[in-house]
């Protein structure tokens, strides 16, 4: 068995909980309009939120830790490199509590493994504080080798439904042994499989790794890649890590929408494994984690048809009908439940003269019915009653709460109005259109990516000018629109010229598009958690890395 502990299977959290930390998770739904006009069919954004807790300090309980370093010890790796991997170990040992558990795997030419998975218990600390001592540098880099070792041992692991567990891969080159390139991803997303019950870090220190490489491997393990520009940026890297793995509240996250009342899916703006039906009704997308304060927003395109109203029976003068349900749009065939709902409200005339009164007010009459055919509708605003409600999708949010050791569901609903016409000075809604902005500016930047690889600077900075000046104008009304705004001015340094791109710009590039990708952060930005502020600060004033560059 691969864990080193003689005292069983770790306990789910960390401390003891309580019901401050055990919060769950938020979920919620919105549309960029609240009334889209009947008459037409609109193709309409929508958005999905979850939303974490809030970050309760490092005293709170948290799930218990597994972490398996994968560490490059080819010749590459000699000297200071070598030193600050090992510094960081440290400190990662350091910062793990009894319950927690690490394994360390060496590769270079061939594959170790200095210490299997042990508890973190001060016994466990100092064997795996020792092995530290026999790393040298030495040969090639069979990172392959290396990352398959670190798979296994993870897999190895005993484990509760609630651990935090994560494979952290460190490198400093190109692997130039064993399985490489695409055939790498292809191997690793067999092994992980396709939801992997642990997360996959990957770390590329200066300006000679294969970025895409690691990038594509973290996103398999619903993990981030880290760029290290030198060595002073290592500590603080490792401790961002860190401070998001010990905050995690949530796992296994996973999001399912189903549309209702013809609604179709067009487009599913996400980069994480999904699957969306043959019909376009249903979609379920995997969320992997999610850390203290973090959000995830799914930002779905969703095709919504005209909605029809039931006309009265002009020939009919003893019986009208009121009822206007969800089952009158176009191409629904399934939500029927509902259809008779407003039978009870059928009016017979008086006389011809109360007839044609009534023939005259039906459309208002029918659409006070309508707006009781969701029972999941919120109360409506004033201006909205009497006009149409309609459900276009129901999504549920399902996760295991790291901290309770629970399976948690929370469900959302996105309804919407319909009215005659539409109202003239809407004001869209404001997360709908940051999200909109978001996945925009992950676009830009990664198409810049793929045009700089082939060459074409001008055209990559083209991409993010053009995308640059259609959020000029938001952003001036909205601060996370600005800082959007601002990552692709730098992102636009990126591909100034060649030797730019080569140097430390492709690997900034990269970082940050997966950041606004994922909305996590791989470096101080606008995703950056107290947690994780923390712990950055935490590492900077370690005596590990200040001692080591007290000797430089």
């Amino acid at each position: 068995m691969a864990d080193q502990d003689q005292q069983g299977q770790q306990p789910a959290t960390a401390q003891a909980p309580n019901s401050s930390v055990a919060a769950r998770l938020t979920f919620e739904s919105t549309s960029e309009f609240v009334a889209y006009s009947r008459g037409q069919r609109h193709k309409i954004n929508s958005v999905f939120h979850v939303q974490a807790p809030e970050y309760q300090g490092e005293e709170a309980a948290r799930g218990a830790v597994d972490i398996v370093a994968v560490i490059d010890v080819s010749g590459s790796m000699s000297g200071s490199k070598l030193d600050l991997a090992k510094a960081t170990l440290e400190f990662l040992i350091k910062n793990l509590s009894q319950t927690d558990h690490m394994g360390l795997v060496v590769y270079h030419s061939d594959v170790s493994v200095a210490f299997p998975l042990t508890r973190m218990d001060a016994e466990g600390k100092r064997t795996a504080t020792a092995a530290l001592s026999t790393l040298r540098a030495q040969r090639c880099t069979n990172l392959s080798g290396g990352l398959f070792k670190g798979i296994e041992m993870m897999q190895g692991r005993e484990r509760s439904a609630a651990s935090v567990s994560s494979v952290l891969l460190m490198t400093d080159g190109i692997a130039n042994e064993g399985v490489r390139g695409p055939n790498l991803i292809t191997a690793t997303r067999q092994l992980m499989g396709d939801n992997p019950s642990y997360s996959l870090y990957t770390f590329g220190y200066g300006s000679n790794h294969e970025e895409e490489l690691l990038k594509d491997l973290s996103e398999v393990g619903n993990g981030m890649y880290y760029y290290i520009e030198n060595n002073d940026t290592i500590p603080e890297s490792f401790g961002d890590c860190l401070g998001g793995l010990l905050s995690v509240v949530g796992q296994n996250v996973k999001v399912t929408i189903t549309t209702q009342n013809g609604a179709k899916i067009t487009t599913l703006h996400t980069q994480r494994q999904h699957t969306v039906s043959s019909d376009r009704t249903r979609a379920e997308i995997q969320l992997g984690d999610i850390q203290a304060e973090e959000q995830r927003d799914l930002l779905v395109e969703l095709d919504i048809p005209p909605l029809e109203l039931p006309q009265p029976d002009k020939n009919d003068r003893t019986t009208t009908t009121t009822t206007t349900t969800a089952a009158a749009v176009h191409n629904n065939d399934d939500d029927e439940d509902e259809d008779d709902e407003g039978d009870g409200d059928d009016v017979k005339p008086a006389s011809e003269k109360d007839a044609e009164k009534e023939e005259e007010q039906q459309e208002e009459k029918d659409t006070e019915t309508a707006a009781k055919c969701d029972d999941d509708v919120k109360k409506p605003r004033p201006e909205d009653v009497g006009v149409p409600h309609v459900t276009y999708a129901a999504a549920v949010l399902e996760y295991v709460n790291v901290i309770s050791a629970a399976f948690e569901k929370e469900t959302a609903s996105l309804t919407l109005t319909r009215p005659a016409q539409a109202p003239p000075k809407a004001q869209p809604d404001k997360n709908v259109r940051r999200q909109v902005r978001r996945v925009e500016a992950a676009n830009a930047m990664r198409e810049a990516l793929q045009a700089a690889r082939r060459g074409d600077f001008a055209s990559a900075q083209a991409n993010l000018t053009t995308t640059s000046a259609a959020m000029r104008t938001e952003a001036a009304a909205d601060d996370y629109i600005q800082q959007l705004l601002t990552d692709m001015d730098e992102c636009q340094g990126n591909f100034s010229t060649p030797a730019a791109y080569n140097g430390a710009g492709r690997y900034k590039a990269t970082a940050m598009m997966q950041m606004h990708c994922n909305q996590r952060a791989s470096a101080p930005s606008t995703y950056t958690t107290a947690s994780r502020g923390v712990m950055r600060k935490k590492a900077k004033d370690s005596s590990v890395f200040s001692s080591f560059f007290k000797k430089k």
